[in-house]
């Protein structure tokens, strides 16, 4: 049964929905409209959950990979190595001994480390945005050869980089490329697979994982996001095991990964436990954020944290969840137990602020629109 327009209009206004979730939930597929409640809205997430439960003056930990990784590796959480930060102002290596403000100084810097594989990240980028990883490089030649089989140069890389960086956040972490754990690599082996854990911190300090996901990459890809082409699997908690994933564009669940023909549905995935403990013992170590979506790889050693992520993809999490989100009292009460209002699908204060806020960011669109328009005459 298709969705009346007051029907989606309702799922927008009063659930806090956005176009996107209708589809992406399956309101466009027969799903009843009194389902709504079963998921949180991505606009009601994001202004009346995430931001509000983490402290936009903290977002800095999180959300600046360079602060993030020093951040994190001074509590003695596991991070990928890291090589330094390349910036043209700030630009320097791990240990601060050494400026990397320029390329000759960078290029420099790996003829002196030699990494066998390198990533280079936006510092404030996001969803794998201008990462560029490199599988092979030969340091007497200054050649390489990118996860997607494309051969370049160091200086190359370097010197293509935007020096705006992303997001409006300038700079680049270096860090030595990570390895999966060979139960990982066996089932994906063309990309870094990554688990999404989503923790919650209650208000008497305790972590709580209340769920959690892994992307495998596919062949031809420089990495593992769904948006980018990876599969997307739930994982149970408690056990670890994967369930049936998606692929975007492709209906139906998935068992098999459509590239090695490995089967992840029903498989345990190695050292689970000790990613979960890792998880919640960071979740209590960042001041202000309560709410956050970590990016783990599990490799031949143990996890270790990849990033962490203040507005982590919440549809992502919700289109795995088949029967919904808040529809596990478990998830509703870790929720509620944040200290936010979760939507009703009436008219309230909140819903009130909700079309306010829209308002104004509607006008807000339609005046850049407009300022672009008139520069360009």
């Amino acid at each position: 049964m298709t969705l009346s327009r007051l029907q989606r209009n309702k799922l927008v206004w009063l659930w806090g929905y956005r176009p996107a979730d209708i589809t992406a939930y399956g309101f466009d597929d027969g799903r009843p409209a009194a389902d709504a409640g079963r998921y949180l809205g991505s606009d009601w997430n994001r202004r009346f959950v995430q931001d509000v439960v983490n402290d936009p003056r903290n977002h800095v930990l999180t959300e600046h990979k360079w602060v993030f990784y020093r951040f994190a590796d001074g509590f003695g959480l596991p991070v990928p190595p890291t090589i330094g930060f390349f910036d043209s102002v700030q630009g320097t290596t791990w240990d601060g001994e050494r400026p990397l403000r320029t390329v000759p100084q960078v290029l420099a810097e790996l003829d002196r480390v030699r990494p066998t594989g390198l990533v280079v990240k936006p510092a404030g980028g996001g969803q794998g945005a201008q990462i560029t990883i490199l599988d092979r490089i030969d340091h007497a030649t200054g050649t390489a050869t990118t996860r997607t089989g494309e051969e370049t140069t160091l200086e190359r890389v370097f010197a293509a980089l935007d020096p705006g960086g992303e997001r409006g956040v300038s700079g680049y972490v270096l860090q030595h490329a990570v390895r999966n754990h060979p139960e990982l690599a066996q089932l994906a082996p063309t990309t870094t697979n990554t688990c999404r854990v989503l923790t919650t911190v209650a208000t008497d300090g305790t972590a709580h994982v209340h769920a959690a996901s892994i992307r495998l990459g596919r062949r031809g890809g420089m990495i593992d996001n769904w948006g980018s082409g990876g599969v997307s699997i739930p994982i149970d908690v408690a056990t670890g095991v994967m369930g049936p994933g998606i692929l975007k564009g492709v209906p139906g669940d998935l068992t098999e990964h459509p590239d090695t023909g490995e089967r992840f549905a029903g498989r345990e995935l190695p050292l689970w436990q000790e990613t979960v403990e890792l998880c919640r013992r960071a979740a209590v170590l960042f001041p202000g954020l309560r709410f956050l979506g970590w990016d783990v790889v599990i490799g031949p050693d143990g996890p270790m944290l990849l990033e962490g992520n203040v507005h982590w993809s919440l549809r992502g999490s919700q289109m795995l969840a088949a029967d919904g989100w808040l529809a596990d009292p478990d998830t509703r009460e870790r929720v509620e137990g944040l200290g936010v209002p979760l939507p009703t699908g009436r008219v309230s204060r909140q819903v009130a602020a909700g079309v306010l806020a829209r308002g104004r960011d509607r006008a807000r669109r339609v005046a850049r629109r407009v300022g672009r328009t008139l520069t360009s005459r």
